[in-house]
């Protein structure tokens, strides 16, 4: 971590970003990847979930929510379709059913009421078909509408009940 001009009895420490062996005479920079504080004697390798963009670093930045990366990293990877992350991750989660992996911010989304997610990994949701409804986010099916009750459309949140003298059998979409 230290360093001598030739001819010099005084070593000098390495700045922050580079490193030395000992009897070197000078300091040797950092790569992309890693970092190293004043004094080191070798670069530090950036660790899972973080990175170091530049050469010379001072320190490794965490990768944000929806990005992942491995240790001696010099950027960030983004979660595909489906899945997602949280600050400071090595990999990505596949989102579970009843939700979706949001293109634009790598979230997992649960799916709204009328909607329903049957499988983990999906990049949207699917609208209860007429005569089926979820009424709950985060559904992963939807449920037939009750004897007496239709719903004539499709992405229903619930269920109306037949007018007087008009009847539906289960899972029906008109009275």
């Amino acid at each position: 971590g230290t360093y001598a001009n030739a001819g010099s009895s005084k070593c000098y420490a390495c700045s922050a970003g580079k490193y030395s062996d000992d009897g070197a005479s000078s300091c040797v920079v950092c790569g992309p990847g890693t970092y190293s504080k004043a004094g080191n004697s070798s670069c530090v390798v950036c660790g899972n979930g973080t990175y170091a963009s530049e050469s010379q670093s001072t320190y490794c930045a965490t990768c944000p929510s929806g990005t992942y990366s491995g240790t001696g990293a010099d950027a960030c990877s983004t979660c595909s379709g489906g899945k997602a992350s949280v600050a400071g991750s090595n990999t990505c989660g596949v989102c579970p059913a009843g939700t979706f992996g949001d293109p634009d911010d790598n979230k997992c989304i649960d799916c709204s009421v009328g909607y329903y997610g049957s499988a983990s990994g999906a990049t949207s949701c699917s609208a209860c078909a007429a005569g089926k409804f979820a009424d709950s986010e985060g559904s992963t099916a939807c449920s037939d509408c009750p004897a007496g009750e239709s719903a004539s459309s499709t992405g229903a949140s619930s269920c109306t009940t037949c007018d007087s003298g008009y009847f539906s059998g289960t899972g029906e979409a008109s009275c």
